[in-house]
């Protein structure tokens, strides 16, 4: 995706103040169709106000998917979500947008402090049904906190004809 050009690239509000309030966001199209892209970093759950901005921050990350998807974008939500597949806030998500995770059931594959035992799965990569994802891993510790996610897509060729 990166070889074609890119009509927009910038940054949108997801939350009131901050830096982590705000997420990448790309514009391009892939072999013809429009994909929309957006990149987050949620705050850590550790007080009142970032678990209360953590839900702003979905609301708008939700809001942002599903209208790219009523403009009949395909949609890629990645980033660092502070947030494990057994929360109730991921659960709400997937459902609210009717993205698909594409870790397909893989729930053991720790994204974070990867060298402690109590290593969890927080970074995610979200798709819209136009996607197939035809690979996933999880990359090696790298010296940082977290481990990288590689997703390699196609189109979904079904849901492309039913378009």
């Amino acid at each position: 995706m990166s070889r074609g050009a890119w009509e927009k690239v910038g940054l949108h509000k997801l939350g009131e103040s901050g830096p982590k309030k705000l997420g990448m966001v790309a514009e391009f199209d892939f072999k013809g169709q429009p994909v929309s892209l957006l990149n987050v970093h949620a705050p850590h759950p550790t007080s009142a106000a970032e678990i209360a901005d953590r839900h702003v921050m979905h609301e708008e990350i939700r809001l942002w998917s599903v209208q790219r998807q009523q403009e009949g974008r395909a949609v890629i939500v990645a980033g660092d979500f502070n947030c494990t597949p057994w929360a109730w806030l991921y659960k709400d998500f997937l459902y609210q947008t009717h993205l698909v995770d594409t870790s397909q059931g893989r729930l053991f594959e720790a994204t974070r402090h990867v060298w402690l035992p109590d290593r969890i799965m927080i970074d995610h990569v979200f798709v819209s049904s136009d996607w197939k994802v035809s690979g996933r891993e999880v990359g090696p510790d790298f010296g940082s906190d977290h481990r990288p996610v590689f997703v390699s897509l196609d189109w979904d060729s079904s849901d492309l004809a039913a378009k």
